[in-house]
């Protein structure tokens, strides 16, 4: 397989990290690489590292925006500009195992799927980072999923490999058709969305993607509240997930409730009682349309989204122990 692999890179004031995050992505085992830089009008050297990397190799596509965009828009601007067959993602405080590319794409053509995944290990920035454990399993075993499948993962306890963007290698004519929106967790709706045109996906047990784990990141959110801005999130992904499948909605609904519940219970114990009325008040207002449509069969969510709605003080006590 020979097919050119776009790989985008956001970057916003990532100086400290930038040149180790590109060399990881120029030594890549696989070589028929465009590799997008996007400086979103960074404040710091990364203007000009970025500068000085593109003049070094050719494979390189370096572009500043005009005003600062957002790593949504900027994402976007990148889908738009890029030639490659293939699209992976990196943020430029991250950096990947030599044999990232490689390994995705090997995964996704031989089994004819239209995006393939791996694993990420999250470090603490300022952390060692000669002793991050990237491994590759060339013995590990291949998971071949069918739509239905892949969107269960939508309800993992954990969510974040599904909804990341930089653990995949996705085929660029899928990934054209969408746009990452101004939501503040943008990745698991784009993927959301995205998740529409799989038909068929691949996960290696590869744990090939170091996830820098920052403030101040440009998926970072800081000590900002963001509670009601992340149920936003939670429920227009389940406006893009719901289908034909009664149980699949079902549980669908009630993942998102806990998933807002959860959010309460946080807002409580972070940011105190005016942001917890706020973000009360969404999600009492989602429970009393969604309970509605949910078959009410008792079950352990079906007990937490009761008590969050009606006995809100058991609930975050029950949340926090």
């Amino acid at each position: 397989m020979n097919g050119l692999v776009s790989v985008i890179v956001p970057v916003y004031n990532a100086e400290k990290y930038l040149n180790k995050c590109i060399e990881s992505i120029e030594t890549q085992s696989y070589r028929n690489l465009e590799i997008v830089l996007i400086n979103d009008c960074s404040t710091d050297n990364s203007g000009k590292i970025c500068e000085e990397l593109a003049g070094k190799d050719d494979r390189i596509i370096y572009i500043c925006n005009d005003n600062n965009l957002g790593v949504q828009r900027t994402r976007n601007k990148a889908i738009e500009i890029c030639s490659g067959e293939f699209i992976a993602f990196v943020d430029s405080d991250d950096f990947i195992h030599e044999l990232f590319i490689e390994r995705l794409l090997n995964a996704l053509v031989d089994q004819g799927a239209d995006i393939s995944l791996c694993h990420e290990r999250a470090f603490q920035d300022g952390c060692n980072e000669d002793e991050i454990n990237l491994n590759i399993d060339p013995n590990g075993k291949t998971h071949v999923e069918n739509h239905n499948d892949y969107i269960e993962h939508f309800m993992d306890e954990f969510t974040g490999p599904i909804g990341w963007s930089c653990n995949k290698l996705f085929k660029a004519s899928i990934i054209k058709k969408h746009r990452y929106k101004q939501f503040i967790y943008e990745d698991i709706v784009f993927n959301a969305e995205v998740s529409h045109d799989i038909n068929k996906a691949v996960w290696l047990d590869d744990r090939s993607y170091a996830y820098r784990l920052r403030d101040g990141s440009i998926t970072s959110r800081g000590k900002k509240d963001i509670s009601n801005e992340a149920a936003e999130s939670y429920i227009y992904t389940l406006k893009v997930l719901e289908n034909s499948d009664k149980d699949y909605n079902d549980r669908l609904r009630l993942y998102t409730l806990v998933k807002i519940a959860n959010l309460c219970a946080q807002s409580k114990k972070q940011y105190g009682n005016e942001s917890v009325c706020k973000i009360r008040k969404t999600y009492n207002e989602t429970f009393d349309r969604l309970i509605k449509q949910i078959k009410k069969e008792c079950n352990v969510n079906l007990v937490k989204v009761f008590l969050a709605r009606y006995c809100f003080g058991v609930y975050y006590l029950l949340a926090n122990k």
